[in-house]
């Protein structure tokens, strides 16, 4: 395929001392920070280096469309799609503001004077809710302003505007539906999170505080299936994770729902003002260590009721398995998400 039109001299011809490599016949489909449509290969290449957090460029030189990228895994093929880095490009293309950086969310403008940060988008999203109206996927959004989290966002889930977290997922911050994912990992692991927003996942636990810190108050909601497909689900209308240095302390109360309260220790208490446990960190009150017979990071008391970080291991039952004891006691699931939504805007 042609990237540049006929026409368009300066993409032909570009002064530029160093070159990208050009991925024809595959586009990104995931964290399309902004679509543009009407400009040039070459413009469209600027508008990803002065946008902050961009990683790269779709571009279907017969609309022309340009797709700013964030962070992606996935490659889609699609014939008159090409795909490229922006890191392996000449800073040059971006003028004067090629060497000036910006927040999430914003990107650079020279307004003949000085360089300054605009928002690059409209306004920042700050969670799924103000993606609202949009399809349901993988989207970037800005809590704090300064770094950008790839979350799920489902839009098609009751009202639309959740998030997942399943502990997997993110605003989907947790999902968990064929055992891709391992969640008997260590504290640094679930610090940063793991698994992609598009499939199994867990978000991270300074992501988690860092969407959950701002001005709104979220809800939580669990969203569990058994292995004959029955759902059920346990919602809290009040929910907060604390950060690192308080590792990640947990307020969590107001319970409802159908599948029972599954954020409760086998002494029937409440894991509100428990902190995180993992196997190589044991902050618990169980004499052994929750996270190792649990096979899961969480914030276990005496461990917990809902174990929804456990093993996806079909057809067994057993502490360790992905379960929630009230509806389905130690049988495991076989698939959880775990959402957050903003109680009000």
């Amino acid at each position: 395929m042609d990237v540049c039109h006929k026409e368009d001299f300066e993409c032909q011809h570009p002064n530029l001392n160093q070159y990208g490599h050009l991925q024809v016949g595959h586009c990104r489909m995931t964290n399309i920070f902004l679509k543009k449509l009407g400009i040039s290969f070459l413009d469209c290449l600027k508008e990803c280096i002065v946008t902050s957090q961009c990683k790269g460029i779709n571009y279907r030189s017969h609309w022309p469309l340009c797709d700013i990228v964030g962070l992606s895994e996935d490659f889609t093929p699609e014939t008159d799609c090409v795909y490229t880095d922006i890191s392996k490009w000449s800073k040059s293309i971006a003028g004067k503001c090629r060497d000036h950086t910006c927040h999430g969310g914003e990107k650079c403008v020279y307004d003949g004077e000085k360089q300054k940060c605009i928002a690059a988008y409209g306004p920042i999203p700050k969670d799924c809710s103000d993606q609202f109206g949009k399809k349901s996927g993988v989207f970037t959004i800005f809590p704090n302003q300064h770094t950008g989290i790839p979350v799920f966002c489902d839009m098609d889930y009751e009202e639309g505007g959740w998030t997942h977290d399943v502990i997997i997922i993110v605003k989907i911050i947790q999902r968990r539906f064929d055992g891709s994912q391992s969640f008997d990992r260590d504290w640094n692991t679930y610090k940063r999170g793991f698994g992609k927003p598009s499939g199994e996942y867990w978000i991270g636990n300074d992501n988690l505080h860092a969407i959950l810190s701002g001005k709104r108050k979220f809800k939580v909601k669990f969203i569990l299936m058994d292995v004959s497909g029955e759902r059920a689900y346990a919602e809290y209308t009040n929910f907060y994770v604390g950060n690192e240095e308080s590792n990640y302390d947990l307020s969590i109360s107001n319970y409802s729902g159908t599948a029972g309260d599954g954020v409760k220790d086998h002494t029937e208490t409440s894991l509100s003002g428990m902190v995180f446990t993992t196997k190589d960190k044991d902050n618990d009150l169980e004499e052994g260590n929750c996270a190792i017979l649990k096979c899961s990071g969480w914030w276990h008391r005496e461990c917990t009721r809902g174990n929804i970080n456990g093993k996806l291991i079909l057809g067994n039952e057993g502490q360790e398995t992905m379960h929630w004891y009230p509806w389905r006691e130690f049988y495991s699931l076989q698939e959880t998400t775990m959402m957050i939504k903003p109680i009000e805007k």
